[in-house]
């Protein structure tokens, strides 16, 4: 099977603002932050890959790369055998991300509403949108009449989800899923993206967390990150072998792992 997630040597590099400046370890004040540094990986069709990291570890940035928000200082990455850099996934609606950000949405308006603006976005029809609209409402039990900003926290979270499903991309990125929700509903969407949307669909899945349960509840494999580097990758029982233990808990192995690469 071929991947359909390919990035090779990805490094991001920022300018620190407002003038601070972090001294090296040589004594050198350093203006510039690797907050992804010479990434590489791979995914194929159906495979749900956990990037687990602490926040800071440029789990975030990395995922705006490989959706075509954000352009890599170098490197190169691919969806579909189509270059991200140079826009061309963008182009052909590839890759949904949702970003846990709810300042995008229109507070005044339905989850319907809002929705149906990012559908006319992606080009789908008025009959395509209402019924690719009603079926995410269906399955993540957003009440699409209600409006954002009467909307809990975790209706948000599920309509952001939503909006990355629309228009129905071969992969889709997600950064903190289930931040926001409570434990059923977090069980619940959990499920929908292992059962749903990777076995059944075959979407390619990239979540990003900082919550050890649901990287091993959801991963087919862990892609343990830290200060803009993946430290380690592999199922639990790889990661086990790679911490030099015998057995132990998500916990044990990312702690094992991330004091060994200090």
């Amino acid at each position: 099977m071929g991947y359909v997630v390919e990035a090779q040597d990805l490094t991001k590099v920022f300018k620190r603002s407002n003038g601070f400046f972090r001294r090296s370890s040589q004594g050198q004040c350093n203006s510039l932050i690797r907050a992804v540094d010479d990434v590489s990986l791979t995914v194929e069709a159906g495979s749900v890959l956990a990037i687990l990291g602490p926040n800071g570890a440029g789990k975030t940035t990395l995922l705006r790369i490989l959706a075509g928000l954000v352009l890599p200082s170098s490197g190169d990455a691919h969806i579909c055998g189509l270059d991200v850099v140079q826009g061309e996934t963008r182009e052909k609606g590839l890759v949904g991300i949702s970003l846990g950000d709810d300042r995008s949405l229109y507070a005044r308006l339905s989850g319907r509403r809002n929705l149906d603006f990012f559908a006319a976005m992606h080009g789908l029809s008025r009959r395509e949108a209402t019924q690719r609209i009603d079926e995410l409402g269906r399955i993540l039990e957003i009440p699409l009449d209600q409006s954002v900003q009467a909307s809990s926290a975790g209706i948000r979270q599920r309509i952001l989800i939503a909006r990355a499903l629309l228009h129905d991309p071969a992969v889709l990125l997600l950064d903190e899923p289930t931040k926001s929700l409570d434990p059923t509903s977090a069980q619940g969407l959990r499920g929908f993206i292992r059962e749903r949307l990777a076995d059944h669909l075959g979407k390619s899945v990239l979540i990003a967390t900082h919550n050890l349960a649901e990287a091993e509840a959801l991963g087919d494999e862990i892609a343990i990150m830290s200060s803009g580097r993946i430290q380690a990758r592999g199922s639990l029982d790889a990661l086990r072998n790679i911490a030099g233990l015998a057995t132990g808990t998500i916990e044990d192995v990312f702690h094992q792992l991330a004091k060994e690469r200090e």
